[in-house]
């Protein structure tokens, strides 16, 4: 930086000028003609050292304002950019796709995570007075977790099976009985659900409803071969008793899908459970809503909306 006399001020020699002015300030009262001129000269420096400062300032900062909106406009216009590729992409998706969502009757009904629901269609499945497959299809779903007995048992065809079967403090969901052959299974339906505890003794041990069944079962039905089983759709059950074992839905969809049979209700179980246990389970109503707004091109409010809709159509 040059003042008006052509001398150069440096950032680094700021405090020295100050310190020469208070010399020359002290040095010389009286103020000679060389004294005011040499004192003038470095009074220009700072004025214009404190001008020049002052200008950088303002130019920096317009220049960080410029810098962060056109930053910012730059991220805008992308993402707009970006969202208009994916909303056409999801429009020729769901267009080609859309036809996959189908609802089932338990579905249109809202019985689709009733435990109940389930527990009555079990029922169904397994009556091998009803269905000719009833019990190959229940010994094949417990021949990986029963001794090979309790599933030639099975298929001997002289079983019952009773909803609600009343306990001392409960009801079991499915009870299978076979008086005849001394066999009994025990199937304890935990949709969504989690396991009651009914109680914890003084030494923190907890007691629940599996355990209760366990023992009211074992000693109502002694000499009996038995089977406890915690039917469940995912693998996030507590406080399991050791005496069950688990079962999945995901387990029995397979053995279902296997079946050659025009039986309506198996159909639509079928569909329904290939919904439901689902790695990408997506609401359909949802799913419905979004190919409405594609249709008539309304704004979605995020892509990743636009991504999960658009995932779920081509995974199913």
């Amino acid at each position: 930086m040059k003042s008006k006399n052509n001398l150069t001020l440096k950032v680094e020699s700021f405090n020295t000028l100050i310190k020469e002015l208070h010399e020359i300030q002290k040095n010389n009262p009286k103020q000679t003609h060389i004294n005011k001129e040499t004192k003038n000269n470095k009074i220009s420096l700072l004025i214009d050292f404190f001008k020049e400062k002052h200008t950088q300032k303002k130019r920096n900062s317009n220049l960080i304002k410029v810098s962060f909106f056109d930053f910012i406009s730059g991220i805008k216009g992308l993402y707009e950019e970006c969202y208009t590729l994916r909303y056409k992409n999801a429009q020729n998706i769901f267009k080609e796709h859309i036809n996959k969502i189908q609802f089932t009757a338990f579905e249109l009904m809202e019985h689709d995570f009733r435990e109940n629901t389930h527990s009555n269609i079990l029922q169904y499945l397994f009556n091998y007075d009803v269905l000719p497959f009833g019990s190959n299809l229940l010994s094949n779903f417990l021949t990986d977790n029963s001794d090979t007995s309790i599933s030639e048992l099975i298929l001997k065809n002289q079983y019952e099976i009773v909803r609600e079967y009343p306990t001392k403090n409960g009801r079991i969901d499915v009870l299978i009985l076979d008086r005849k052959n001394k066999f009994i299974i025990v199937i304890e339906n935990k949709l969504l659900a989690k396991v009651a505890i009914h109680h914890t003794d003084e030494n923190d041990n907890i007691k629940t409803q599996l355990d209760e069944y366990y023992e009211f079962i074992s000693s109502r039905f002694e000499g009996y071969k038995k089977m406890f089983v915690l039917l469940s759709l995912k693998n996030n059950i507590e406080n399991i008793s050791s005496d069950f074992i688990t079962k999945y839905y995901s387990d029995l969809l397979p053995l279902l899908e296997k079946i050659k049979s025009d039986n309506k209700i198996l159909k639509d179980y079928i569909e329904l459970l290939k919904t439901i246990t689902s790695n990408h389970f997506v609401d359909k109503n949802w799913m419905l809503s979004i190919n409405k707004k594609l249709k008539h091109n309304e704004k979605i409010n995020s892509l990743n909306t636009i991504e999960v809709a658009q995932q779920y159509l081509l995974s199913i």
